[in-house]
């Protein structure tokens, strides 16, 4: 990560939460698996619940499975481990591998990925199994409450061919689904910001979470491209796309029909229909609490649908300004209103607006950019005023464009961002 927002991830909320749900199941001894999305890496949950583990003194013993031999089964296993099976001719099975007193408490399983596809295939069924026996032997064995040792294995969900195996007693399918949210991600970036406070790393903590969802990787790329329009995103995106390896011609054959529709606010049950699960396990598709479910944003490039990636660039850009239009637009009323009392903006040219010419008799703090702007550019009462007019115009260009739900670009945004600050060196922008 070019920014190191993997280290920062790890303290978020959601992903605490999912941690937290892993090592309660490992230290109660029920086997995990851990299923990723393309994109996020393995590792960063890794180190983090080995970490938990040892804290709570636990024995771990890391497996990676690609250096077993071809035979993936108990004895091969035990070899790995070091287990002494003695004179003992009992049969090497999972069965009287768990009846050794010397295993740890956690078998931590590495290197799935790099696995062969049949290889990967025997090793689910080998954890699904390892789960069987273990419930089976809670519910007969006379130690009762003895924990027997757990599977952890984190693997790409694009490694494990649908169906992937089903939580049951003792073997617990946890999965990355709507992992950061929305808020998450826009803390990820101001974390990554905090020396640099620019209108440009603000445009990007607003424009980055709506447009890359819960895809760290492609935040992570957004932040380092550059790109001021639509158009230009939609470039960089097609340039992501083809790093994946998600060409147009493939994408154009996936359909959502059968899916839950975009934007479907609550889709947490598990096990995912299976033509979802395998379009989410390659990082096509993601949800949040905020968007729900969508299309990723890489994707809809490739299809060409500029549509859709304007709207998502105009929902980051209307949080970051509309607030920040509408406080330069109080701090100017107020401005006025100290300067020429609460009549100002009708005792020389009123409102066009009926509703308007109401309201600003009301209070004057409810006069909008339009009236604004023709009072700073034409009144002769106001004439000292006019250094502000720029603001007004700027302003009332950038609010409308919002209003009708079209995107502006970086360049705008820059500077509406100087006339804002040429407010606050004249000390404008504190008047209310």
């Amino acid at each position: 990560m070019s920014l190191g927002l993997a280290t920062s991830l790890i303290q978020m909320p959601t992903v605490r939460q999912l941690l937290d749900r892993i090592l309660d199941d490992l230290r109660s001894g029920r086997s995990v698996l851990g299923l990723l999305p393309e994109g996020v890496d393995p590792s960063l949950l890794r180190s983090d619940l080995l970490n938990g583990l040892e804290h709570w003194d636990l024995r771990i013993h890391e497996v990676f499975v690609p250096q077993l031999d071809a035979q993936i089964s108990a004895a091969a296993l035990g070899q790995t481990l070091g287990i002494d099976w003695g004179v003992s001719t009992a049969p090497r099975t999972v069965e009287n591998l768990l009846r050794r007193a010397d295993l740890p408490e956690i078998l931590f399983l590495d290197g799935f990925d790099e696995l062969a596809e049949e290889d990967r295939v025997q090793w689910l069924r080998f954890v699904v199994q390892w789960a069987e026996v273990c419930q089976s032997r809670h519910s007969t064995d006379e130690e009762g409450a003895k924990i027997l040792p757990a599977l952890c294995l984190l693997a790409q969900a694009s490694k494990v061919p649908p169906p992937p195996p089903a939580t049951n007693v003792l073997l617990a399918v946890h999965v990355w689904w709507g992992i950061p949210t929305t808020l998450e991600m826009r803390l990820l970036c101001q974390l990554a910001s905090a020396q640099d406070s620019t209108p440009l790393s603000r445009w990007k903590e607003y424009v980055i979470p709506a447009i890359a969802g819960s895809d760290l990787s492609l935040g992570d790329y957004l932040w380092v491209q550059a790109y001021s329009t639509g158009a230009e995103l939609a470039d960089v995106l097609r340039a992501f796309a083809q790093e994946r390896g998600w060409t147009k011609a493939e994408l154009e054959t996936l359909s959502m029909e059968g899916l839950p529709r975009e934007g479907t606010p609550r889709l947490e049950g598990w096990p995912l229909p299976s033509p979802l699960y395998q379009i989410w396990a390659r990082g096509m598709v993601h949800w949040t609490l905020d968007h729900g479910l969508e299309r990723h944003s890489a994707v809809l490039a490739q299809l060409d649908r500029q549509e859709a990636l304007d709207h998502r660039l105009w929902r980051g850009q209307a949080g970051l300004l509309l607030p920040q239009i509408d406080e330069a637009r109080l701090a100017l009323c107020a401005h006025l209103n100290q300067r020429y009392g609460p009549d100002w903006p009708y005792k020389w040219q009123e409102p066009e607006l009926d509703p308007d010419r109401r309201a600003v008799r009301d209070t004057p703090f409810a006069c909008q950019w339009g009236h604004l702007e023709s009072l700073l550019r034409n009144c002769p009462n106001l004439e000292r005023e006019r250094r502000w007019s720029r603001l007004a115009s700027w302003s009332r260009q950038i609010r409308n464009d919002l209003a009708h739900y079209r995107p502006i670009s970086l360049n705008d945004y820059e500077r509406f961002c100087q006339e804002v600050k040429r407010g606050y060196q004249a000390g404008l922008m504190t008047a209310c």
